[in-house]
């Protein structure tokens, strides 16, 4: 009966385990989302990063324009950015 008991223990651990990994991921990417919607386009580059934080990946075009990409578990969130350091587009991706 005893080994029934921790067999049992181990699994509702397992459970509960993966029940908040699972909840802590969704609301994570709803946050993410939150900031994306409330990302305006005309903003500057400084302030996306006091939003957002530092990129995961930059690409600079010779043109002085860059694209700015923000990777969460399960979507991707990408922002190009003009010569003004000015948001003119922003475009979510999910993986």
């Amino acid at each position: 009966m005893k080994s029934i008991k921790k067999v049992f223990l181990g699994f509702s651990l397992i459970a509960l385990t993966a029940i908040f990994i699972i909840f802590s991921i969704i609301s994570s990417e709803k946050n993410h989302l939150n900031i994306f919607k409330k990302t305006r386009l005309g903003k500057s580059q400084a302030e996306l990063e006091k939003l957002w934080g530092k990129p995961n990946k930059e690409l600079k075009y010779k043109t002085g324009e860059k694209t700015i990409f923000y990777y969460t578990v399960l979507n991707e969130f990408v922002f190009n950015i003009d010569k003004k350091t000015n948001v003119k587009f922003k475009y979510k991706d999910n993986f």
